[in-house]
């Protein structure tokens, strides 16, 4: 039985409802959530008054019939509010119904859903809306709270073309543009305004720079280990002090989703990650990042990702909190695509299925060294991608989770396995997402098996990769008045 068929069975007001839709509300995001350790009830307390009428279960059901419920806290509040108080002839002309409920039911787009809930929620909430009366003070209300969500989220420049576009033409195209879906160009647009070596005064970087006095250099990175190499490309090396608030300022203008950093800390054995304010390790998220205390000479290697690649990102990083196995060796789903070599704690990193463009087949490390030997040779592992049987037996038993560890939760194990398994099918496709190395040009990498070892990531990443996706690196210092000099020490160690 559906989801929606269950919840529709109950009273509005049960509270057996109210949990029922919380235990299967799927995976939830963001720090206060995180933090806890008994996720259920952190769901079930921010969904307490919620309710949803039969047409909009109805609505919903539809939306949602072919893939999982993907519903987080914010984009449930989102939509009651957007069915309770956005339902008048004047709202209806401004936010089509079938608009809003599209981008709401995208599974593969919860980011921007969340971002629709905000902007929902920050025209209810504003003094304005109780007493508006007529469209065109509505759509007026409407510009103004766009462009205030998109001020850190889109590039200036085009802010307030993106407000009128939605408003000429309410799509879902056009909405998910007003709430920040964004192009690779347009994110680095965003970042740096064209130019990473100037940053403009608009972008990102320059008001960091502006408001935290940060030191910075334009210098180009050793490409080996022994760092006796050529330097690679030139990048933006950017301080952070763990003592004059540059942490806070960092965590304001770059925690966007957008952006996807190598958290290597000095020495470090295994790969960890952040991504959207949430730390990670072993292809799973697993805390809520404080950028206010890593260890003095850590470095985050600043890869920039399109709204769509990172959507995939969350997704793939979901994944791995259900089974961080799901991610990491999709080659355990019989027949999907040729066995690699490693099954480490980094290997993932450059498999990851992020691209827009999609591929026929995945590229692996083979036996490249005595730290890989699940594959059947040395040489690098590649074969046509096979779409996965849903029924499988084999696909069954993999994506089915035995356990809890306080991410996920769960029901019954049918229900959980139903979620876990729509989620697997969604990241690991045929045709598939174009992997990380190839996205950010790494393929020698990927075959030396460089990309299986932290030290060896950290050193691809910052001096073989170039500045369309990897123009910044932010660096951790302990004192705000020290200069970053061009051969300041990176602290990576690879063996």
């Amino acid at each position: 039985m559906r989801i929606l068929e269950q919840l529709r069975s109950r009273s509005p007001s049960s509270p057996l409802r109210l949990k029922t839709f919380a235990l299967m509300a799927g995976f939830v995001f963001g720090q206060q959530v995180l933090a806890n350790t008994n996720c259920t009830d952190s769901i079930i307390a921010l969904t307490k008054g919620t309710d949803y009428s039969t047409e909009d279960f109805s609505k919903i059901d539809e939306l949602f019939r072919d893939s999982p419920h993907f519903f987080t806290p914010l984009v449930r509040d989102g939509h009651n509010i957007f069915t309770t108080h956005f339902n008048s002839p004047i709202w209806a002309e401004i936010f089509p119904r079938e608009t809003v409920l599209t981008v709401f039911g995208n599974f593969e787009g919860s980011i921007r859903a969340e971002e629709l809930s905000k902007l929902l929620n920050s025209i209810k909430d504003s003094q304005q809306f109780s007493n508006i009366s007529d469209t065109e003070s509505a759509r007026s209300l409407v510009s103004e709270k766009i462009q205030a969500l998109l001020d850190l989220s889109a590039p200036r420049s085009q802010i307030s073309d993106r407000a009128a576009q939605f408003l000429q033409s309410p799509n879902p195209d056009t909405l998910k543009r007003a709430v920040g879906e964004k192009t690779l160009d347009e994110v680095s647009l965003l970042v740096h305004g064209g130019d990473f070596r100037n940053p403009t005064p608009e972008s990102l970087m320059g008001r960091y720079l502006e408001e935290s006095n940060a030191k910075k250099i334009i210098r180009g990175f050793p490409s080996d280990v022994e760092e006796t190499s050529a330097l690679g490309p030139e990048k933006l090396a950017v301080a952070i002090s763990t003592s004059n608030g540059s942490g806070e300022l960092f965590q304001k203008y770059f925690y966007q989703p957008e952006f996807l950093y190598h958290y290597h800390t000095p020495s470090q054995g295994t790969l960890y990650f952040l991504h959207h304010g949430l730390n990670g390790n072993y292809a799973r998220y697993t805390s809520a990042m404080d950028a206010s205390r890593p260890s003095e000479g850590t470095i985050l290697p600043m890869i920039l990702l399109s709204s769509k690649e990172a959507e995939r990102a969350r997704l793939y990083f979901s994944l791995g909190m259900a089974d961080q196995n799901l991610s990491k060796l999709p080659w355990e789903f019989s027949n999907y695509c040729a066995k690699g070599g490693y099954t480490s704690c980094t290997h993932w990193w450059g498999e990851m299925p992020l691209g827009e463009d999609l591929v026929d087949s995945y590229r692996f490390p083979g036996n490249a060294d005595r730290w890989a030997g699940n594959a059947t040779s040395e040489a690098p592992q590649e074969a046509p991608l096979q779409a996965i049987d849903p029924n499988s037996e084999n696909f069954l038993q993999k994506a089915t989770i035995s356990s809890n560890d306080g991410l996920v939760w769960k029901d019954t194990a049918a229900r959980s396995a139903e979620r876990v398994q729509a989620l697997a099918r969604s990241v690991w496709k045929a045709p598939g997402n174009k992997q990380l190395w190839e996205m950010l040009g790494l393929r020698d990498g990927l075959d030396a098996g460089e990309l299986a070892n932290p030290g060896w990531v950290a050193r691809d990443m910052t001096g073989k990769t170039d500045a369309s996706r990897v123009p910044i690196v932010f660096v951790y210092r302990a004192s705000p008045d020290e200069e970053l000099t061009a051969d300041f020490p990176t602290h990576v160690s690879a063996h």
